[in-house]
């Protein structure tokens, strides 16, 4: 019997966002891309994708299942990283900001149709417990174990 470890889903686009939750939420080793504007929205259009699997859970289900299988948001726009996030555990009764952590922000100086110039600032360090732990593992064993997510604006 075979058994599958890490998902690696190239674009998502629809319902098979599902699919890869399922995954990630099960604890295996996952990366995606996807579209959005910038990386606070992608949860919520991650569990608009989700719902077109015609799923019955709800949205509230839905977004925890997505902030307990995420751990990073790197964002990038004209193909550079202009901000990478840390994904707070999912509580309604939170505000949607209070969901995120920014650990860096691209600031940019000037901006063509193809290019962005600017500097990278740290902004935070990471709140997580859990993923400080998953980032010694990569420091110690020099291999990737947690879950990253790339949003391409």
């Amino acid at each position: 019997m075979a058994s599958i470890h890490k998902y690696v889903f190239g674009e998502i686009k629809g319902s098979e966002a599902m699919a890869f939750f399922q995954g990630a939420f099960n604890g295996n080793i996952s990366q995606l891309t996807a579209h959005s504007d910038r990386a606070s929205r992608l949860t919520d259009k991650l569990m608009i994708n989700m719902r077109q699997s015609e799923t019955s859970l709800e949205k509230d289900d839905l977004l925890y299942m997505i902030h307990e299988s995420l751990d990073v948001i790197v964002h990038m726009d004209r193909f550079r990283v202009v901000e990478v996030v840390e994904v707070l555990p999912y509580d309604k009764n939170k505000k949607k900001e209070d969901l995120f952590n920014t650990l860096y922000k691209f600031d940019v100086t000037s901006r063509t149709t193809t290019f962005i110039e600017g500097s990278f600032r740290k902004i935070n360090d990471l709140i997580s417990d859990e993923i400080k732990a998953k980032q010694k593992v990569v420091d110690t064993r020099g291999r990737e174990n947690h879950t990253v997510l790339c949003s391409a604006g």
